[in-house]
């Protein structure tokens, strides 16, 4: 008898991945952490599988001081900010090989920065985990480091550029360069055809409430600029010392966001110093459940720490401030964290399946 082709297909973020041949371990694991419903041992708090995807945060440094960002505002310590080693990274995928499928790699810092990114990339892409990252742009005019990247099995690149309009930009991206981000995301679309890579470049538009009505702008932009996706996404205006909901929050409800929170069950995050966190909200460490440096994530993640972290958020969530003040829980949230998308396709606009029609005619008219 034939051995049965276990497959997996997963969305993240908007972007359809697909596994073959999935070894039994991984498959089984991915099964028992998978389902949305609340089955979880509430009175041992252990989690009933490992973690399918890690946020692994390859550095905390930035070129930028976005006002919206924690990292920006430095509000992190100076004595955590570092890059992540090659080394670190290494022994995350190798501790957790038998489980891991995906790497989200960027939390509050901008990738790029560090050198050794792309053999990172390279070497999760090796043990068939699919990987996406970020940059602000700023970094994509040093062709041979983008070459690198595009050549290193990265499945998803995202480009973050929130308008077109240099005064707002500047807003927003305290310390950057407009002209340069667009320059460089040319430079990447071309080299990219260059050297035909398979890694889909994602425009990404962080909307708020001063840069909403930009949307179709940047909508054709994306379409002229010939990227493979656009998405649009909520800003997270929560995140840091003190909540500024009200100086972010879009107007229109379809772009604010609301769900449920499982992840201190099923993923975790992984800080430049090795910090084990439960969300990329705790950006200063404060639920810190071990140090991957220190012991592997295999053991941290049902130890002692970690169990009563799930327990506190259980009984607790409104008596922690990171998760009170957490985007996610934002009361007056009624849509999705990535309301609408654009795939694009030989240069052509094609309308996404789960494009929310409200956000569309809210924004165009």
């Amino acid at each position: 008898m034939m051995p049965a082709n276990r497959e997996i297909s997963l969305t993240q973020e908007t972007v359809r991945y697909h596994w073959n041949n999935v070894p039994e371990v991984k498959y089984d694991n991915w099964l028992r952490l998978r389902g949305e419903q609340n089955i979880f041992d509430t009175e041992n708090f252990t989690a009933p599988g490992y973690p399918w995807m890690l946020q692994i945060e390859p550095t905390n440094l930035c070129n930028l001081s976005c006002p919206f960002c924690p990292s920006g505002r430095k509000e992190d310590p100076d004595k955590r900010r570092r890059h992540m080693t090659l080394k670190e990274f290494r022994s995350i995928i190798d501790d957790m090989e038998r489980y891991l499928l995906f790497a989200v790699l960027w939390d509050w810092g901008e990738p790029f920065m560090n050198p050794e990114l792309p053999e990172m990339i390279r070497y999760a892409s090796a043990h068939d985990v699919r990987t996406a990252t970020c940059t602000n742009g700023h970094f994509l005019q040093d062709e041979a480091y983008v070459e690198r990247i595009l050549n290193s099995g990265l499945s998803t690149l995202v480009v973050a550029i929130d308008s077109l309009n240099e005064e707002y930009y500047l807003r927003h991206r305290t310390g950057g360069d407009l002209a340069k981000a667009v320059s460089g995301l040319e430079k990447l679309v071309e080299l990219k055809k260059r050297v035909n890579s398979k890694t889909l470049i994602d425009l990404r538009m962080v909307v708020m409430k001063d840069n909403e009505k930009e949307l179709p702008e940047m909508i054709g932009f994306a379409r002229k600029i010939r990227v493979d996706k656009f998405t649009v996404k909520t800003v997270n205006p929560g995140c840091g010392v003190t909540s500024m909901d009200g100086d972010g929050i879009p107007e229109n409800p379809e772009c604010r966001q609301e769900a449920g929170c499982t992840k201190v069950w099923k993923m975790a995050n992984v800080l430049a110093n090795g910090d084990v966190v439960p969300c990329c909200y705790d950006f200063s460490a404060e639920m810190k459940v071990g140090n991957i440096n220190e012991k592997p994530l295999t053991r941290i993640w049902n130890g002692p720490e970690y169990r009563e972290l799930r327990k506190n958020i259980f009984f607790k969530k409104k008596r922690n401030l990171k998760c009170r003040v957490c985007t996610v829980s934002y009361p007056l949230a009624v849509g999705a964290r990535f309301p609408g998308r654009r795939d694009f396709h030989a240069g052509a606009i094609r309308q996404a399946t789960d494009y929310i029609y409200k956000l569309r005619k809210f924004v165009l008219q």
